[in-house]
């Protein structure tokens, strides 16, 4: 059986297990384990297993700046500060505003999944994104 590992974990920390095909991938467990396994199949099926690879990418970069360059470890919800020194990372190396914007919908995926803020949303990174 495949755990609950959904798409959110799966981009945070590069886990793509298989997907598993059909409703009933647990047919020994309770009905409620059978509807939330369903459920994150649902969600798992909302993406391209392409776009999912590139939300991991971004994530790999995100942790890695972080971790380097601002010398903290990613947590949930993301800081709307670092996220802004992101951003200002990835515009000194250059990247093009339509590539950061899609790292912000990366960074937003699973803010949203997790009912949490979507720093992405904030005004200051909505001034920064309208910056670039």
């Amino acid at each position: 059986m495949r755990s609950s590992f959904t798409s959110t974990g799966r981009i945070i920390y590069g886990n793509f297990p298989e997907r598993q095909q059909g409703t009933n991938a647990n047919p020994s467990g309770s009905t409620a384990q059978r509807l939330l396994l369903r459920y994150t199949q649902l969600i798992d099926a909302a993406w391209e297993e392409t776009t999912l690879i590139s939300y991991a990418n971004i994530w790999s970069k995100l942790r890695s700046f972080l971790s380097q360059t601002m010398n903290t470890q990613l947590t949930l919800p993301l800081d709307v500060t670092m996220l802004g020194c992101f951003i200002a990372y990835l515009d000194s190396i250059n990247l093009s505003r339509a590539t950061i914007l899609n790292y912000m919908s990366a960074i937003a995926m699973p803010h949203r999944l997790l009912n949490m803020t979507d720093p992405t949303k904030s005004f200051l990174i909505s001034r920064a994104l309208n910056g670039l």
